[in-house]
């Protein structure tokens, strides 16, 4: 390779190095502009003002702000699943693994990052780009959360026949008590409610797998 090519490379890698630099400021900026005063104020300029950039820099990587919502809410959900499986494998050993799992799954949609997620499912209810563009994330991210809890529980994952309905009814329980927490929380009733589901998936996945084999 000749020297003028080597250079070419490096400046395009240099580039590419910058515009993914450039991206990420403004998926963060976003972010944190979802999480604090919300989608209907987190305008272009907002997110260009929290980023430090230009108008023309946020549109060199992002053809509207609706293309930029949806990279950021694909972005969230792929750090949520990150930090699931992060914090699921740091879990010291002896563990009790459906119960640290279900507490697990909670504080991951506590997490202010899934507050900004919802601020965009919420907003594309009536709004049609911005709901075609995220709903493929959430089936993928589904699908990922299915995957995960496969490989956490394998042998309960083969033996129970509704092991996905399982999971799907944990994630759209916690899904749902973030909603009203953000307006009213009991902790009382977020202990019950952790300790009942902990009882159904034990049930499910423990004693009626251990039925079916004798």
């Amino acid at each position: 390779m000749s020297v003028t090519n080597k250079a070419k490379k490096l400046t395009k890698l240099t580039q590419q190095q910058r515009s993914e630099i450039s991206r990420n400021k403004l998926m963060n900026a976003a972010t944190e502009s979802l999480i604090e005063i919300g989608y209907s104020q987190t305008s272009i300029q907002e997110i260009c003002n929290r980023a430090g950039l230009s108008k023309g820099g946020l549109f060199r990587q992002f053809s509207s702000r609706t293309a930029l919502m949806v990279a950021t809410c694909e972005q969230i959900y792929r750090d949520l699943l990150a930090l699931y499986r992060q914090r699921f494998g740091e879990l010291e050993e002896g563990a009790d693994p459906i119960k640290s799992g279900l507490v697990l799954i909670r504080e991951n949609f506590a997490h202010p990052k899934f507050q900004a997620a919802m601020e965009l499912q919420v907003a594309a209810r009536t709004d049609q780009t911005l709901a075609e563009g995220i709903a493929p994330i959430l089936k993928n991210n589904h699908q990922a959360i299915v995957e995960l809890s496969i490989s956490l529980f394998p042998e309960q994952a083969k033996s129970h026949p509704s092991f996905e309905s399982i999971i799907d009814s944990v994630v759209l329980m916690f899904q749902g008590e973030v909603f009203e927490s953000g307006l009213y929380r009991n902790e009382n009733d977020e202990k019950a409610r952790l300790d009942f589901m902990e009882r159904i998936v034990k049930f499910e996945l423990l004693e009626s797998a251990a039925n079916a084999s004798r």
